[in-house]
């Protein structure tokens, strides 16, 4: 990809392609930032190998498909810098929320691709270490 001239790169995974996005980003060093959504935590074992590259989990407390424990879980063994935020009125398929998701992968990347590029810095998702709870 480099030789095509594509950098910086971020990768997002929904349900199962979480953990092909966290296989993705460590196998690929120009992967600069992660986001998951609804991620389920069967192949996750390498989300550590991420930090020190910014990683977002988007989970649906309502989720039925797939437990919210199963993204708590990558959350937790994920390392630094690290956000977490909480849909607390949506499900797994985030159908109602599906404008606020788009908005917040938006401003993560904004924030994440910019300042690995050396860029201004965009304020933050939510403080570090601690998960944003969104009702919406």
């Amino acid at each position: 990809m480099r030789a095509a001239g594509v950098e910086p790169i971020a990768v997002v995974g929904f349900s199962f392609g979480g953990a092909v996005a966290i296989e993705t980003a460590v196998e690929r060093p120009e992967v600069v930032s992660v986001a998951l959504l609804s991620s389920q935590s069967l192949g996750t074992d390498r989300v550590p190998l991420i930090a020190p590259r910014p990683l977002l989990v988007i989970v649906a407390a309502r989720d039925q498909t797939v437990p919210a424990w199963a993204s708590d879980d990558i959350y937790e063994r994920a390392g630094e810098p690290k956000r977490l935020i909480v849909l607390d009125s949506d499900d797994h398929y985030l159908h109602d929320t599906a404008e606020a998701v788009r908005q917040l992968l938006l401003h993560w990347f904004a924030e994440t691709l910019l300042t690995a590029d050396g860029g201004s810095e965009t304020p933050p998702l939510s403080t570090p270490g601690q998960p944003l709870h969104l009702t919406l």
